[in-house]
């Protein structure tokens, strides 16, 4: 296994790699070169994996120059100057084998693969360093400077390169050493959870479903709960500062769902018309068609509708104009009937579903217990077991992919032949998402006359005397006090600018944190717009001869 990064020109007249680098992550010897014909070379001469972070990037490089040589895209695998790839619908890059000579039983084959750390380790290179404590830090080069074809690297250049190559060498030889082995740090939960409670007892627990049923159960399965107080949203009508607040996290959020709450298993059964409570079935999916009123008070908008042209599909609705078709589980049915007054014109019926605690019980504590006693490298990894597990559950069974193509010296992608493969269990991402949901929605309505802002697992509330929730630094499901603000603006879901005790916190939705250099709380409000002139500018990929450009484009606050 090899830690390989590309350096590449910015101009989309001269697209070409002008810097390669990999690094054995056994021994950490380092090879270097200045032309992707020269990494080809490498790379076929010495075989085995290759691992980019972000292979999206570096990968359209590879594929670039195969295509010009003359190689073949195959659904199959590649044999001689052919090249096979897995890439999703939504154009992540997974995986690149490639093949120049097919091998015969005195001769070797030619061969090497391409896969993504960026899937194991789902933070930038300087954040992996920080976070895994490496000796090794990130350093920096002008990207933009002009290198001519047969650049020689100067040291500094190299520098860089190798500390790139050598940060990502380091995080995969711990993740090797923990046995991992899968392409995501999602599918290798998976596979360390079916260890843990062996794969007979897992095919009994959580059977496969037909795809129809799997479609009608998806609709049920929802992501956290982003919600901005009406009253303290800052508006380009009607600016508004909060003084004075503080935050507060959920220890271990989806661990404490999965440890602590009753959930499905084994095949649902279909009923007809309203639930009723059923014992050896206790928990639901529910389809029902209502018209739905926020209550006065106190009360939270929970509901959204996807997929209308009524309704925005990412916000909370406050009402439906008209009678709507929604897909719960009991958890957020309760939740509604809470916060709504809801007029059900019909109970289509639903699934019910035999629940239990303590089936991730032994999972969660041995990676929880690690997480607490390690450091560094190991740790990262048991928060990335912990939080990765209940999102594969959800995975889609329709994996048709995009398959890449040439055309005018342009490599692109186009839809591929539509491939489904077997369902994992959904109703177990729905029931614990929407347990999630509930804990956060729950605690904010407690907390009502203070409360702020909420993104998924955190609180943001008026004023810093502690509130009356369940507070604790580290116990899983209680509440951390992460910080005080003397002033912050919320400007809607995901994009907020709080003066913590410890310095600005700045999230801002689609923008680099690059740009963030350029933001201050004067300015931070909608409408403001940072160009493509400006230091840091937000980058778009383009698609150009040679493989791509990262284009400066301009940001806006909406």
């Amino acid at each position: 296994m090899y830690s390989a990064d590309f350096e590449t020109t910015t101009d989309e007249n001269d697209c070409r790699v002008w810097a390669w680098g990999a690094m054995n992550v056994d021994n950490f010897d380092f090879s270097f070169g200045n032309n992707i014909v020269d990494f080809l070379d490498f790379a076929f001469e010495n075989g085995g994996q290759f691992v980019f972070h972000n292979l999206a990037f570096d990968g359209s490089f590879i594929i670039s120059e195969l295509f010009r040589v003359g190689y073949q895209h195959t659904t199959n695998r590649p044999q001689s100057m052919e090249f096979s790839t897995l890439i999703s619908k939504q154009g992540k890059f997974y995986r690149i084998e490639i093949c120049r000579k097919k091998g015969t039983k005195r001769n070797r084959s030619e061969a090497f693969v391409c896969v993504d750390s960026l899937k194991m380790f789902p933070f930038s290179v300087a954040e992996i360093a920080q976070a895994f404590n490496l000796e090794t830090q990130k350093g920096e080069i002008d990207y933009n400077e002009y290198r001519e074809i047969g650049h020689n690297l100067t040291q500094l250049e190299l520098d860089y390169l190798y500390r790139d190559c050598r940060i990502i060498a380091e995080a995969l030889k711990i993740r090797n050493e923990e046995g991992l082995t899968k392409l995501t740090i999602g599918s290798d939960a998976m596979n360390g959870y079916v260890e843990t409670i062996t794969k007979r007892k897992y095919a009994k627990i959580f059977p496969i479903m037909n795809p129809a049923m799997d479609n009608e159960l998806r609709k049920a399965y929802k992501g956290g709960y982003v919600y901005v107080s009406e009253k303290h949203k800052a508006t380009k009508r009607k600016d508004v500062i909060v003084a004075d607040g503080s935050v507060y996290d959920v220890n271990s959020l989806y661990p404490y769902v999965m440890y602590t709450k009753n959930l499905p298993y084994g095949k649902p059964l279909y009923y007809r018309g309203e639930y009723v409570q059923d014992n050896d079935m206790p928990i639901y999916i529910c389809q029902l068609r209502l018209y739905a009123k926020l209550k006065k008070g106190k009360h939270f908008p929970t509901l959204q509708i996807k997929n209308s042209p009524y309704y925005i599909g990412t916000e909370y609705i406050k009402n439906t104009y008209d009678y709507v078709d929604l897909t719960l589980t009991n958890i957020d049915y309760e939740l509604m009937l809470d916060n709504y007054d809801v007029d059900v014109v019909k109970y289509y019926g639903g699934y019910k579903f035999t629940a239990t605690v303590g089936l991730f019980e032994d999972y969660i504590s041995y990676w929880s217990k690690i997480k607490e006693t390690s450091k560094g490298g190991r740790r990262v990894i048991a928060k990335l077991f912990l939080n990765s597990l209940y999102g594969k559950f959800g995975t889609n069974p329709d994996v048709t992919g995009k398959e890449p193509y040439y055309e005018d010296e342009i490599f692109k992608l186009r839809l591929g032949e539509k491939s489904i493969r077997d369902t994992v269990y959904v109703p177990m991402a729905a029931f614990i998402t929407s347990y999630a949901r509930e804990h956060t929605i729950r605690t904010a309505m407690s907390v009502y006359d203070r409360f702020l802002y909420c993104d998924t697992d955190s609180l943001h509330l008026l004023g810093t005397e502690p509130p009356n929730i369940d507070i604790h630094p580290f116990r899983m499901g209680a509440w951390k006090h992460e910080g005080n603000f003397t002033r912050a603006r919320y400007i809607r879901a995901k994009s907020y600018i709080e003066e913590m005790d410890s310095g600005t916190n700045i999230v801002m939705a689609g923008c680099p944190k690059s740009l963030h250099q350029h933001i201050n709380f004067e300015n931070c409000k909608q409408g403001l717009v940072l160009g493509s002139d400006v230091d840091g500018a937000k980058l778009r990929p383009k698609r150009v001869k040679g493989g791509v450009v990262l284009v400066p484009t301009s940001f806006q606050i909406l």
